[in-house]
């Protein structure tokens, strides 16, 4: 085969058995229909026509996770949301099992979005040295150094998103993200972030800093972000969405109380059920800026009233009820109500859970939805929010 010496630069050569062979030629040999497609990701709109779901992914479960991502395509759904955060922050461990698993997914869903966050606190013992991608390298964060004096707990601290050095660690774990294929970021609670920040003016502008870094590496790797927060990040900077706290039964903070949705089932398993309040919706909705997706999720932050111990609290009538009536709730207000597939192992007292199937065999609790058989129920309410599209 001859070949110009204007071509050589143009075309790629494989070794074969004894000469060399062009690989525009071999390709020109095969018929068109045999030529494997190129699969672009869902842009937002189409992924959320399909469906949101969340996935706390945890590689220390006791349970495996296989099961459940084997029967994925059963709810076929358009984004899988949170398997790339990890509370208290992440290590490479976390970040390559996590690959794997979007790995396996992607085999039988390769249009899925993939969704992950920037955590709002770290451990105080939190130290990790993290592959960055670009020219940042390889990297070590301390807790001690990124985090200021406030708290939400004992044993964390709020990240300073007023310094560079907090940012930095952010832009990390975004291009972590990124190469892995995640490209949903989410900024976890900015309100209270820059409530603690050494500057919440300074803290506006870091968010401003690592959305457009990050949007800049997306860039030249061809890859669309999308971002999200909540209104009052919303209101400084543009989100693709808002991702709020579901808040089914809170009895201690005095301005969710108004929120209280719990709804007597007499008769049925243990009588009662809680959905997502129309007036949290609502709320919500006039505090958003026009345009931006409205998104509420199952949260977990006190053991004794969040929304993950309402959920957990439930028998497996009662539980579904919760998800049928929230996705409704979330759909009459313009709005997305995600149900969770995986969440928390241990955040939920075993004494506390209402349906056996959510006890591991270590004794300790965790929420599943393949193995607890929620996935015709979940299936549903992804269909009646999409249809609102």
């Amino acid at each position: 085969m001859k070949v110009s010496p204007q071509s050589w630069a143009m075309v790629l050569w494989v070794l074969g058995p004894g000469v060399l062979w062009p690989v525009a030629a071999l390709s020109a040999a095969v018929p068109p229909d045999t030529q494997p497609a190129v699969v672009r990701p869902y842009d937002l709109e189409e992924a959320i026509r399909h469906g949101v779901v969340d996935l706390y992914y945890n590689p220390w479960s006791k349970r495996p996770i296989t099961p459940l991502t084997t029967h994925l395509p059963e709810l076929d759904p358009g984004l899988i949301n949170r398997i790339g955060f990890l509370y208290g922050g992440p290590s490479m461990f976390f970040f390559n099992a996590m690959r794997d698993v979007i790995a396996s997914v992607k085999q039988s869903l390769p249009r899925t979005l993939f969704g992950g966050g920037f955590n709002e606190s770290l451990y105080n013992h939190y130290r990790q040295t993290l592959d960055c991608g670009g020219t940042m390298g390889r990297r070590s964060f301390d807790a001690a150094a990124i985090t200021t004096s406030k708290n939400p707990g004992s044993n964390a601290r709020y990240v300073d998103i007023a310094t560079p050095g907090a940012q930095e660690f952010y832009i990390c774990l975004g291009q972590i993200l990124i190469d892995r294929g995640v490209t949903y970021l989410h900024f976890e609670a900015p309100v209270l972030v820059l409530n603690a920040a050494s500057s919440p003016e300074a803290g506006i502008e870091g968010y401003r800093r690592v959305r457009s870094e990050l949007d800049r590496y997306a860039k030249k790797k061809g890859v669309t972000l999308y971002f999200s927060g909540d209104p009052q990040l919303a209101a400084h900077m543009p989100l693709d969405g808002v991702y709020m706290p579901s808040r089914f039964f809170h009895v201690t903070v005095p301005d969710l109380l108004k929120y209280q949705n719990r709804i007597e089932e007499p008769n049925v398993g243990v009588g009662y059920t809680y959905a997502l309040s129309t007036a949290l919706v609502d709320d919500t909705r006039k505090q958003t800026p026009p345009r931006t997706r409205v998104f509420f999720y199952v949260d977990n932050w006190d053991e004794s009233q969040d929304d993950l111990r309402r959920l957990m609290e439930l028998d497996a009538v009662n539980r579904r009820r919760l998800l049928q009536l929230s996705a409704a709730a979330a759909q009459a207000g313009g709005a997305y109500f995600i149900p969770p597939l995986v969440h928390c192992e241990g955040c939920v007292r075993p004494d506390h859970v209402g349906d056996p199937c959510e006890i591991l065999t270590d004794g300790m609790s965790e929420y599943d939805a393949y193995a607890c058989g929620d996935f015709a129920t979940i299936g549903a309410a992804l269909k009646l929010e999409g249809r609102r599209r």
